[in-house]
Protein backbone atom coordinates (compact mmCIF):
# COMPACT_ATOMS: atom_id res chain seq x y z
CA UNK A 1 0.00 0.00 0.00
CA UNK A 2 2.77 2.46 0.83
CA UNK A 3 4.22 1.95 -2.65
CA UNK A 4 0.95 3.20 -4.12
CA UNK A 5 0.81 6.22 -1.80
CA UNK A 6 4.43 7.07 -2.61
CA UNK A 7 3.59 7.12 -6.31
CA UNK A 8 0.80 9.67 -5.94
CA UNK A 9 1.56 13.15 -7.24
CA UNK A 10 -0.26 16.12 -5.67
CA UNK A 11 -0.85 17.77 -9.04
CA UNK A 12 -2.40 14.57 -10.39
CA UNK A 13 -4.77 14.34 -7.42
CA UNK A 14 -5.75 17.99 -7.87
CA UNK A 15 -6.41 17.45 -11.57
CA UNK A 16 -8.37 14.21 -11.00
CA UNK A 17 -10.61 15.72 -8.32
CA UNK A 18 -11.17 18.77 -10.52
CA UNK A 19 -12.26 16.49 -13.33
CA UNK A 20 -14.56 14.50 -11.06
CA UNK A 21 -16.12 17.61 -9.49
CA UNK A 22 -17.04 19.31 -12.77
CA UNK A 23 -14.31 21.97 -12.90
CA UNK A 24 -13.81 21.01 -16.53
CA UNK A 25 -15.37 18.54 -18.95
CA UNK A 26 -13.87 15.06 -19.13
CA UNK A 27 -13.92 12.40 -21.81
CA UNK A 28 -16.20 9.54 -20.78
CA UNK A 29 -16.86 6.76 -23.24
CA UNK A 30 -15.27 8.90 -25.94
CA UNK A 31 -17.58 11.90 -25.38
CA UNK A 32 -16.94 15.10 -23.43
CA UNK A 33 -19.18 15.38 -20.36
CA UNK A 34 -19.19 17.76 -17.39
CA UNK A 35 -19.81 16.01 -14.08
CA UNK A 36 -21.64 18.98 -12.58
CA UNK A 37 -23.23 16.95 -9.78
CA UNK A 38 -23.15 13.54 -8.20
CA UNK A 39 -26.26 14.18 -6.14
CA UNK A 40 -28.56 11.21 -5.79
CA UNK A 41 -31.43 13.55 -6.67
CA UNK A 42 -29.97 13.67 -10.19
CA UNK A 43 -28.94 10.02 -10.37
CA UNK A 44 -29.30 9.76 -14.12
CA UNK A 45 -26.88 10.47 -15.76
CA UNK A 46 -24.40 12.10 -13.38
CA UNK A 47 -23.72 9.31 -10.88
CA UNK A 48 -23.55 6.75 -13.67
CA UNK A 49 -21.17 8.94 -15.67
CA UNK A 50 -18.99 9.59 -12.59
CA UNK A 51 -18.80 5.82 -12.03
CA UNK A 52 -17.83 5.26 -15.66
CA UNK A 53 -15.21 8.03 -15.44
CA UNK A 54 -13.56 6.42 -12.40
CA UNK A 55 -13.67 3.02 -14.11
CA UNK A 56 -12.05 4.32 -17.30
CA UNK A 57 -9.46 6.32 -15.35
CA UNK A 58 -8.39 3.31 -13.27
CA UNK A 59 -8.36 1.07 -16.32
CA UNK A 60 -6.09 3.59 -18.09
CA UNK A 61 -3.73 3.34 -15.11
CA UNK A 62 -3.37 -0.38 -15.86
CA UNK A 63 -5.53 -1.55 -12.96
CA UNK A 64 -7.88 -4.50 -13.25
CA UNK A 65 -11.30 -2.98 -12.54
CA UNK A 66 -14.88 -4.01 -13.07
CA UNK A 67 -18.32 -2.60 -12.38
CA UNK A 68 -21.85 -3.42 -13.48
CA UNK A 69 -22.53 -2.01 -16.93
CA UNK A 70 -25.28 0.39 -15.87
CA UNK A 71 -24.22 3.31 -18.03
CA UNK A 72 -26.76 3.93 -20.76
Amino acid sequence: MFQIVGGVDQADVYSYTGNLSGVRPVRIGGTLFTLSTRSMAYYDPYVLKATQYVYEFMQAQGLAVDYPRLVR
